[in-house]
């Protein structure tokens, strides 16, 4: 919704089977909750797809492995993916700051996607709010919120992104 400043009518949400399958094939843009962590045996799956830094950990069950879910692009299309991953870096920055949809105008203004889209973090969090503000409204009554799922406040574990 942040390309279409903040009017997420714009988008459709459907619910797909095969998601990676049909990114590869274009039939989709992005897919969320895609889970981002492979085994070696599993590389091919992930061949052409470019992953947001992982929003959601958790563990698999009956095991101690942990699970990573992002969002997912083409890798061919450079200049989505890095939006997407963008996107997704200014809603752990909006909670880093304090900051909510109420707050969103205090988000910066950018260039990196040309002046069209200096509001894309405005927009952004205007429409979603910021990481705590979506995993309160659409987790903590089933998971809490801990662990890895917490931005870093230099006492424990923090985001980041694997290295492909």
């Amino acid at each position: 919704s942040s390309i279409f400043e903040g009017v997420h009518e714009t988008v459709m949400y459907v619910e797909i089977r095969d998601g990676l399958e049909k990114l590869s094939l274009g039939e989709v843009d992005i897919i969320a909750g895609a889970a981002s962590s492979f085994t070696w045996d599993q590389k091919e799956l992930r061949k052409g797809i470019a992953f947001s830094q992982p929003y959601f950990y958790h563990f698999l069950e009956n095991t101690t492995s942990v699970a990573t879910l992002a969002l997912a692009t083409r890798q061919d299309d450079p200049q989505w993916a890095s939006f997407v991953y963008w996107i997704v870096s200014a809603t752990y920055h909006a909670e880093e700051r304090g900051l909510s949809q109420s707050s969103a105008n205090q988000m910066p203004i950018v260039n990196a996607f040309g002046s069209s889209f200096k509001r894309m973090f405005r927009n952004a969090i205007l429409t979603v709010g910021s990481y705590a503000d979506m995993y309160n409204r659409n987790l903590i009554s089933h998971i809490d919120r801990n662990g890895r799922n917490q931005i870093n406040d230099d006492s424990g574990p923090q985001h980041y992104s694997y290295l492909f």
